[in-house]
């Protein structure tokens, strides 16, 4: 929920069995009144537990359906513009300085939350366990304001983004899959780009 979208009210997951019967729900407090935007993305965790992203608050949350309990696990950061400081890390490519605008997330074998900040043009890595998020992939060709969105991995653990206007030369204006592969720290490799969308 969120005032442009649903109803006027706090966010709320529901877990619907098979035969469509809705048995369990957890209804996110702190959101602000007058929200326009509420839970963007979930991901499962093994144990049955649920991270959200909060687009309204920039919050990444762990939901507990089986109690209807949530806690905050961390607030993703507002960046500075890296052309308006100076020696500031880390900081958001491009001249403006947008909001964060967390869009998706995904969760690697490991456990690792990967989140997507498509209003910084970023990749948040939460390592499991951890309650601060790291700046993971910030190329400035996805500084645009409609960043990273979409997050998931192939069968080769490589990251793969969608996104909704890269600063891509051949493919400007026009949305675009990105993949980025991991190297042995974990950190992200070169990004390649799919054929045009």
């Amino acid at each position: 929920n969120g005032t442009s979208r649903g109803v006027s009210a706090a966010s709320a997951v529901f877990e619907i069995s098979a035969n469509g019967v809705s048995s369990k729900r957890v209804t996110v407090t702190g959101q602000p009144a007058a929200h326009p935007d509420g839970l963007t993305a979930l991901a499962a965790l093994p144990t049955g537990d649920l991270l959200a992203v909060d687009a309204s608050t920039s919050r990444v949350l762990m939901l507990k359906p089986s109690i209807g309990a949530q806690s905050v696990v961390t607030t993703i950061p507002n960046l500075p513009s890296c052309l308006t400081t100076v020696f500031v890390a880390p900081c958001e490519q491009g001249s403006m300085d947008r909001k964060p605008q967390l869009a998706g997330i995904a969760i690697d074998p490991s456990g690792n939350a990967y989140i997507t900040d498509s209003g910084q043009g970023v990749v948040w890595r939460l390592p499991s366990g951890a309650t601060k998020a790291t700046l993971f992939y910030s190329p400035a060709d996805l500084a645009t304001g409609d960043g990273p969105a979409g997050i998931g991995f192939d069968s080769g653990h490589n990251l793969l983004l969608t996104v909704g206007q890269p600063l891509d030369r051949p493919n400007l204006e026009n949305g675009g899959l990105h993949l980025s592969g991991r190297n042995a720290r974990g950190t992200a490799g070169a990004p390649t780009r799919a054929p045009r969308c």
